[in-house]
């Protein structure tokens, strides 16, 4: 339900709480593997989801606040960002990459332990079913990186009045969008763990290896 009902949202809490949905299916998931494994992909899982999430939420802070409050209701709200700031345009497509499980960001590796979890329990049936919703589900997430970064130069110009910021605006492209130092610092923090999270990964399956084992010892 939550992988197709994201694809007619236009509403960033609706795109949000529909595709919270599906994540939470992988949640579901590991609990039906009943296995050490499937803690261990539960706890890897619900820490990447989460550390996303928060980088999603800064982003769009970061964007409402240099806007004097402007309400971000809309997808199409976050039009042209790579206008306004191309690195935070380029640090929320990584995002929404992650999201969608797009490797080699974290959010395929832990969706690829909680497949191998269920891989492993027996499960295989109701793992290419994730798997094939998770395919279908990346659509909506490249949508949502169509609209925030690659909207033509033209609709840019003809939406400049609506956030009055024609005094910005010199040859085609805004100033830099301001974001401040603790936003920075908290978006940097995430954005190394989904990018390297592959080249850690021994230290990553190690660290969540004994806190599941802690978890299963109580």
């Amino acid at each position: 339900m939550g992988t197709f009902g994201t694809f007619g949202q236009l509403k960033i809490k609706r795109f949000l709480a529909y595709g919270s949905i599906s994540q939470v299916g992988f949640i579901l998931f590991c609990f039906c593997t009943l296995t050490r494994q499937g803690v261990f992909s539960l706890i890897i899982f619900i820490f990447f989801y989460c550390l996303m999430t928060l980088g999603f939420f800064v982003i769009m802070f970061s964007v409402r606040d240099f806007f004097l409050g402007h309400r971000f209701q809309y997808i199409r709200d976050f039009r042209f960002l790579i206008f306004y700031n191309p690195f935070l345009a380029l640090g929320f497509s990584i995002l929404l990459f992650s999201f969608a499980g797009i490797p080699p960001f974290a959010g395929f590796y832990s969706k690829m332990f909680v497949l191998f979890s269920g891989i492993n329990s027996g499960l295989i049936f109701f793992s290419v079913i994730i798997l094939l919703l998770n395919i279908i589900g990346c659509f909506y997430y490249i949508r949502f990186i169509k609209t925030s970064v690659f909207e033509s130069t033209q609709q840019l110009v003809e939406a400049k009045d609506a956030f009055s910021l024609i005094s910005n605006f010199r040859g085609g492209w805004f100033s830099l969008l301001p974001v401040n130092r603790e936003c920075s610092l908290v978006l940097a923090f995430i954005l190394f763990f989904v990018i390297f999270a592959g080249f850690f990964s021994s230290s990553i399956y190690f660290i969540f290896s004994f806190l599941s084992h802690l978890i299963l010892s109580f």
